[in-house]
């Protein structure tokens, strides 16, 4: 089993988000992004990557808590960026504002209780964005200006998930094994 564990935001920023790929998406040629569904939007805390599916499930409970020590809190969609760099971008991604010193201590405290589990330590510094897509090897950028300030989106931080992914030929399915609800 593949699975994540991560924040979603809510239907209506999902939506805008929608609209704001559709500016970005006449910018590239036609097939040079994969556009990540909207349904499928969401910020990663920790990936969890292959796993055993009972390891997985273990998780629930001391996410639930984790979640039930923790206030909800603001964030901010903000602008877009892409990794490695907008000379070769290979991940187009809307980056994210606000709370963000919560958002980090939640990592953290997510990324112990992984560990805790049986997981290695992550290798890569936590940055906080949100996929839009992915650039497929080999397509030129555009030339004009694909970076464009986005909408402003607020929302409220109010639950993690457990999400299990499963890989197939029309891209990863995702199912939520569990939602833990912030309790503070």
């Amino acid at each position: 089993m593949r699975a994540f564990i991560a924040l979603r935001p809510p239907a209506d920023v999902l939506l805008a988000l929608d609209n704001w790929c559709d500016t970005l998406r006449v910018r590239w040629d036609v097939g040079a992004v994969r556009w990540v569904p909207g349904e499928h939007r969401h910020l990663t805390l920790r990936f969890l990557g292959e796993s055993k599916a009972e390891t997985v499930q273990s998780l629930r409970e001391t996410l639930a808590q984790v979640a039930a020590q923790t206030a909800a809190f603001a964030l901010r969609i903000e602008g877009v960026g892409c990794f490695p760099n907008a000379r070769r971008p290979s991940v187009l991604w809307a980056g994210l504002g606000g709370a963000t010193d919560e958002l980090g201590v939640l990592q953290q405290r997510v990324e112990q209780v992984v560990r805790g589990a049986g997981w290695s330590a992550e290798e890569r510094s936590f940055r906080p964005h949100i996929t839009l897509g992915r650039v497929r090897s080999r397509s030129s950028v555009p030339s004009v200006n694909w970076m464009s300030e986005g909408p402003s989106l607020a929302f409220d931080a109010r639950a993690i998930e457990l999400v299990e992914s499963r890989l197939g030929r029309r891209g990863p399915a995702y199912e939520t094994l569990s939602r833990a609800p912030f309790g503070v």
